[in-house]
C-alpha cells in the first residue's frame, strides 16, 4: 500500500457457502463490533465502510459434491470483484472481511481486473488452498480459490474461471501445514511457491517474508495480501473451521505483516475464515482485529523505536 493511499474502503463479504459449515457469515461484523472502524481511524487512515454484500448462504443442492455451491459461490465472489475493483478505481484501499476463504476469488479479480493483469498473492494459511474439484477430498470451495484463480480449472463451465486471475509463479503461501498429496503436485507443476511452517522455524518469519514480497512484486506486479486466521496455532485461535496444529504465534504474523506495509508491495488486504461461533473469550476475533490493524500500519513497540 503507497503511503499515499490513506483512504481505506471496508468491503464486508459474510459468506459461508465454501467451509462446509456455518459461522464465518458471522465475520465481518465481529470485527466491526470489536471497533475495527475506530482503531483504522487511530493510526491516521480515512474509513469509508460500505457495509456487506448480501450473501444467501444456504446450500445449492444442485450443485456438484466435488464442487459444492461452486455456481453459487462464483456469483457472489463476482459481486465482490467489482467492489474491490471500483474501490481501487476510486483511489480507495480494499479491506475485505470474510467470509470463508472462498473470498479470495473474487478478491483477486478485482484487484487483477483493476490492473488489467496478473496478480501475485502472498497467502497466510494453515493449509495450501490449491485444489481442485479433481484433487479436492471434501469439495468444500474453500480450499480450492488459489488454484481456481489462477486458471487450474478451465474446463469448469463457469465464465468466471475462464480467466486467470493470479499467476502461480508469483504465489506464495506461507505457514502451511495441512498440504493434500495431489494438491502438492499440482501447486509443484504450476510454479507456487510454499514456506511452511517449519520453513519458518528454521529460517525465520523476516526472512520468508522478504522473499515472498520478492517473488509477488516481481516484475511490479499488484499484490494481494490474504490471512486465513488458522495460519496460527490453534492454542491461541479458536474461532475457526479448520485448525492445524503447530501453527505460527501472532507476534510472528505481526511481524509478517508489518513488514508487508512497510514495502509498499501491498494492493488489496483480506481477513478470511474467522468464526465466532467457535470463539472463546472472543479471542480470535481480537487477534484478527491486531492483525488487520498491523497489515494497513499500525505500528509496534519495536519500529517506534
Amino acid at each position: 500500500m503507497d503511503e499515499h493511499m490513506k483512504d481505506v474502503r471496508i468491503i464486508g463479504f459474510p459468506i459461508s457457502l465454501g467451509s462446509g459449515k456455518m459461522g464465518t457469515e458471522l465475520g465481518p461484523n465481529a470485527l466491526r463490533y470489536s471497533g475495527l472502524v475506530k482503531n483504522l481511524e487511530t493510526i491516521g487512515l480515512h474509513v469509508e465502510d460500505q457495509g456487506d454484500i448480501g450473501v444467501d448462504n444456504g446450500n445449492d443442492p444442485r450443485s456438484a459434491r466435488n464442487a459444492k455451491n461452486l455456481s453459487k459461490i462464483l456469483k457472489y465472489d463476482k459481486l465482490l470483484s467489482e467492489r474491490v475493483s471500483n474501490a481501487l478505481t476510486r483511489d480507495k484501499f480494499p479491506l475485505i472481511l470474510g467470509g470463508d476463504h472462498s473470498m479470495a476469488i473474487g478478491s483477486l479479480a478485482g484487484l487483477s481486473d483493476y490492473a488489467n493483469k496478473k496478480c501475485g498473492v502472498i497467502y497466510f494459511d494453515a493449509h495450501a488452498d490449491f485444489n481442485t474439484p479433481q484433487t479436492t477430498t471434501t469439495g468444500n470451495v474453500h480450499g480450492m480459490p488459489l488454484a481456481l484463480a489462477s486458471g487450474q480449472y478451465e474446463d469448469s463451465g463457469e465464465m468466471m474461471l475462464q480467466t486467470a486471475y493470479a499467476d502461480p509463479k508469483k504465489i506464495v503461501v506461507i505457514g502451511a501445514r495441512s498440504i493434500d498429496k495431489r494438491e502438492y503436485e499440482l501447486m509443484a507443476e504450476a510454479g507456487v511457491q510454499v514456506f511452511t511452517a517449519e520453513d519458518i522455524e528454521r529460517e525465520g518469519i523476516s526472512n520468508i517474508t522478504g522473499k515472498a514480497i520478492k517473488i509477488a512484486s516481481r516484475g511490479g506486479t499488484p499484490v494481494h495480501v490474504s490471512v486465513d486466521v488458522d495460519v496460527i496455532d490453534p492454542a491461541f485461535v479458536h474461532g475457526t473451521g479448520t485448525p492445524v496444529l503447530g501453527g505460527l504465534v501472532t507476534r510472528e504474523m505481526k511481524l509478517a505483516l508489518s513488514d508487508i506495509h512497510k514495502s509498499g508491495a501491498m494492493n488489496s488486504f483480506e481477513i478470511a475464515e474467522v468464526n465466532p461461533s467457535l470463539d472463546k473469550n472472543n479471542m480470535t476475533v481480537a487477534i484478527a482485529l491486531e492483525l488487520t490493524l498491523t497489515a494497513l500500519g499500525k505500528k509496534t513497540y519495536e519500529s517506534l523505536l
